[in-house]
C-alpha cells in the first residue's frame, strides 16, 4: 500500500518453472504462449510450456482445452492449480488445460482468427486511374497527356484485370498520337505455383496504321516466387492476332504468348514493377511484338491514395507498316489515384 491512504498497486502475475515470478499485464493466452506486458522490460511472449501458473487482477475469459469458455478472476495456488471465480461460482483447473484467455473487452480470438480466414479467401477489387504526362520517340515525336484506367479483382489464387488506355496528344497543333487501348487478364492457380491464363487485348492507333487490332491468347502460368515485398511470374501459351490495316488489308497470325512480371516493394519507399510481353508468329518467329514496361511508384502525402509512377515503356514492332519504324519509346510521370 502506498504511504498517505492511496491504493493498494496489484498486477497480474505468471510463475514459472524455474521459480520466476513475473509481475505485468496479462494481454492474452494462446495454446503456445502467454503475452504479457511489463514496464521493465516491455512486452513478454512466455512459452506457456515453462509456466506452471498465472493470475489476474481483473476478470478475463478464459477457455479449457474441451471448449467450455468462462469468465472471471484467475488465481494460482500451486502445482499447476488453478482457480477461477466469476458470476457463476468458482471452477478448479489446472494449467495445462487453458487453450486461451483474452480481455473482457476484446472479442474471442478464434471468431477473429476466422473472419481474418474467410477476409483473406474474398476477392476484393482495387481501382486506379492514372494520367500521364508523356515524352514519346519513334514513330511520333511528341510531349502529351494519357490516361489510364484499372480495375483488378484479385483472391489469393486468381485474379482478373481489366485495362483502358487513352494517349492522344498534338505538336503545334498537328496531332501527333491517337491510341486506344483496352484488354482484360484473367489468372488462375490450381497449385501453389501452376496456373492457367486467358488474355484479350484491342488496340486502335492511327499514327502504326492500324484501324483494329485485337490479339487473344491462353496457357499456362507459373509463379516462381511470391512473397509480400517480392513477387516473379510468367507465363507462356498460345495467341491469334487480327489486325485491320488503315489501307484496307488484314493480317491473321497464330502465335505465340510470353510474359514476365517482377514486382518489388521498397520498404517505406515504393515500389518498382516490371511487365513484359514477347508475341512472336507461329508461322515465322522473326515476326514479333515486344512490350516492356519498367516503372518506380511510391506514395504522395500520407492519405494512401495518391502515388506518383515514374517509367519508361517500349513498344517494338518487328514487322511494322510501311514508312514506320519498329520501336515507340514512352517516357511518362503518371499520376495515380488509388482506391479499395
Amino acid at each position: 500500500m502506498v504511504a498517505g491512504g492511496a491504493s493498494v498497486l496489484t498486477a497480474d502475475t505468471v510463475e514459472t518453472r524455474d521459480g520466476a515470478r513475473l509481475v505485468g499485464k496479462i494481454t492474452g493466452i494462446t495454446e503456445e504462449k502467454i503475452t504479457m506486458v511489463t514496464a521493465y522490460a516491455g512486452t513478454l511472449e512466455i512459452n506457456k510450456t515453462e509456466v506452471v501458473g498465472f493470475s489476474t487482477d481483473d476478470p478475463v475469459f478464459v477457455r479449457l482445452g474441451n471448449g467450455m469458455t468462462i469468465s472471471g478472476k484467475v488465481s494460482h495456488s500451486g502445482q499447476s492449480k488453478l482457480k477461477i471465480v466469476g458470476l457463476g461460482g468458482e471452477l478448479a483447473t489446472e494449467m495445462p488445460k487453458i487453450a486461451a484467455s483474452w480481455g473482457t473487452e476484446e472479442e474471442d480470438p478464434n471468431i477473429v482468427k476466422r473472419r481474418e480466414e474467410i477476409e483473406a479467401l474474398r476477392r476484393k477489387w482495387g481501382y486506379e486511374v492514372g494520367v500521364d504526362l508523356t515524352g514519346k520517340s519513334g514513330n511520333s515525336d511528341e510531349s502529351g497527356m494519357a490516361t489510364r484506367i484499372k480495375a483488378d479483382l484479385a483472391g489469393p489464387n486468381d485474379s482478373l484485370g481489366l485495362y483502358l488506355s487513352i494517349d492522344k496528344a498534338k505538336n503545334k497543333g498537328n496531332q501527333t498520337s491517337n491510341e486506344v487501348i483496352a484488354g482484360a487478364t484473367y489468372n488462375s492457380f490450381f497449385k501453389e505455383k501452376l496456373g492457367w491464363f486467358v488474355r484479350s487485348e484491342l488496340e486502335s492507333d492511327e499514327f502504326e496504321d492500324i484501324d483494329f487490332r485485337v490479339t487473344t491468347a491462353g496457357g499456362l502460368s507459373y509463379r516462381f516466387f511470391k512473397e509480400e515485398h517480392h513477387a516473379l511470374s510468367g507465363r507462356a501459351g498460345f495467341s491469334y492476332r487480327f489486325e485491320s490495316l488503315d489501307n484496307g488489308s488484314t493480317i491473321k497470325a497464330p502465335g505465340l504468348d510470353f510474359g514476365l512480371n517482377h514486382f518489388y516493394r521498397i520498404k517505406k519507399v515504393g515500389r518498382v514493377t516490371t511487365d513484359i510481353k514477347f508475341i512472336p508468329s507461329v508461322k515465322d518467329f522473326s515476326d514479333f511484338r515486344l512490350t516492356q514496361d519498367t516503372g518506380f511508384e511510391f506514395p504522395l502525402g500520407g492519405s494512401g491514395f495518391f502515388k506518383l509512377r515514374l517509367g519508361i515503356s517500349n513498344f517494338f514492332n518487328n514487322n511494322p507498316a510501311p514508312g514506320k519504324v519498329g520501336l515507340d519509346t514512352t517516357y511518362y510521370t503518371r499520376l495515380l489515384f488509388t482506391w479499395d
